[in-house]
């Protein structure tokens, strides 16, 4: 295992935390375009002489339904990613192409990006109900983050735009601007990075697994099939899944999609079996230099994202009833 030369710690501080206040920026502009969206609309509510919890619980309905605010704020968040990658945001990030992808190992690597989402969704059911047990849930935030789109704004935020901006993100900019400290540091940080996006204990460590594979793909194809397996999971096993089966009774809907679950990890387990040995071997030629993982996530404005985001997931566990 390599050590970092000590002239060298100074200059990879400074990019690490220009990552973390990056990613502070890009998630502020989701959040204050949100948060302003929610001041008008209840403002607008309270003059048509409703009172402020009816106007709230507009405002709820309005945010599962319209997917405008939050595309307009990965609009402006993307405007901190071009003041931090410039031309570099172009190429390399988002044109950079190295081994070409065959159909055999798309396959493979979708199969082991579903048996992963199968794995965890029964995960998070199981942490549900102990949580519930406790009188908490976790699933609150989760279930409306994943419930099927109801409008075209909120399909295309979901299925596409946020897919595509979130590949942007991490795959491009922070991906490849931790590339030249190794490649399999910069799959594993870039992936935590992801996962503590998501601000939600249970879909960031989805997120985090997910984030491995997709980083990886980017990593060593392109971030292009990155992008499409992102779409394929929130467009087609989510919002095309949902769609499909949502008129089906409860009981149906379960079976149909446990058994997808099941067939999922069948199918990745194989895959992986198959790339095992294709695994181990790129983790041992691509070794991650000591100490980099500890300077990373140490440093400041790191620290701070980290800190922000846990406690949204905090905060995110609701009291039952």
């Amino acid at each position: 295992m390599l050590t970092p030369a000590p002239d060298s710690k100074k200059s990879f501080r400074k990019e690490v935390n220009k990552i973390g206040l990056t990613l502070l920026g890009y998630e502020g502009a989701l959040f204050l375009t949100i948060i302003i969206y929610a001041i008008i609309s209840i403002l607008i509510q309270m003059q048509a002489s409703k009172s402020l919890d009816e106007a709230g619980d507009a405002l709820f309905s309005s945010l599962n339904e319209n997917g405008w605010p939050s595309i307009l704020g990965i609009v402006l968040g993307m405007l901190f990613l071009v003041l931090f990658r410039k031309r570099k945001l172009v190429s390399p990030d988002l044109t950079v192409s190295k081994t070409p992808m065959n159909t055999t190992t798309f396959v493979r690597i979708l199969l082991c990006f579903l048996s992963a989402q199968s794995v965890f969704s029964l995960c998070g059911v199981g942490a549900e109900r102990a949580f519930n047990a406790f009188g908490y849930s976790l699933m609150g935030e989760i279930d409306s983050a994943t419930s099927t789109s109801t409008t075209l704004s909120m399909l295309l935020y979901a299925s596409f735009i946020g897919p595509i901006a979130e590949e942007i993100v991490f795959r491009g900019a922070v991906l490849r601007s931790l590339e030249k400290y190794g490649r399999v540091y910069a799959i594993v940080t870039s992936s935590i990075l992801f996962g503590v996006f998501h601000a939600n204990l249970m879909q960031g460590l989805f997120a985090t697994f997910a984030g491995l594979i997709l980083a990886y793909v980017a990593m060593e194809y392109s971030i292009k099939w990155a992008i499409l397996l992102h779409v394929i999971n929130n467009f087609v096993f989510s919002d095309g899944l949902g769609f499909l089966i949502q008129d089906f009774p409860d009981r149906t809907q379960g079976i149909i999609t446990y058994t997808l679950y099941a067939l999922f990890f069948v199918g990745g387990m194989i895959a992986f079996r198959k790339s095992k040995a294709t695994v181990k071997s790129y983790l041992r030629e691509n070794q991650v230099e000591k100490g980099r993982y500890r300077a990373t996530f140490t440093a400041l404005w790191i620290v701070l994202y980290v800190a922000a985001n846990l406690m949204l997931a905090i905060d995110g566990i609701e009291k039952l009833p």
